[in-house]
């Protein structure tokens, strides 16, 4: 029987995966569509769908059981790991593939915010489908 940190793993690592795809196609894309919003709703909407499934997949993997406590760990796994990718990605594109260089870009800032949207979801996403029984 697979532990639930067995579980856990490569859930992350997929989905979170997905999420750095998210914010990276986002942040490729931005800069060419004219109405910033309808970026803004697609990437946030992409987010929502990859921690969601990301969610139902351990929840599908763990014999259908998972707490809320549950749900935060593997929400911020995905959102620590999506964070990382977004944030190396970033810092090759800002200081090799930009024209203009940006010299006082707060990578710690992508990171905390991508871990507080990962928060935000992972516990709303928990408190809608825990079954602690």
């Amino acid at each position: 029987m697979e532990t639930k940190e067995q579980i856990l793993k490569p859930i992350a690592y997929r989905f979170g995966l997905f999420l750095g795809l998210v914010i990276i196609a986002s942040l490729i894309v931005e800069p060419f569509i004219a109405q910033k919003s309808i970026v803004s709703i697609l990437s946030f909407s992409a987010t929502l769908l990859v921690f969601i499934m990301g969610i139902k997949k351990f929840k599908t993997n763990n014999k259908n059981k998972i707490s809320l406590v549950d749900t935060i760990k593997i929400g911020l796994a995905i959102a620590v790991i999506g964070a990382l990718i977004a944030a190396i990605y970033t810092y090759v594109h800002l200081n090799y593939l930009a024209e203009q260089t940006i010299t006082n870009y707060n990578y710690a800032m992508l990171i905390i915010r991508t871990l507080s949207v990962g928060l935000v979801i992972s516990l709303v996403t928990g408190l809608i489908i825990k079954n602690d029984r």
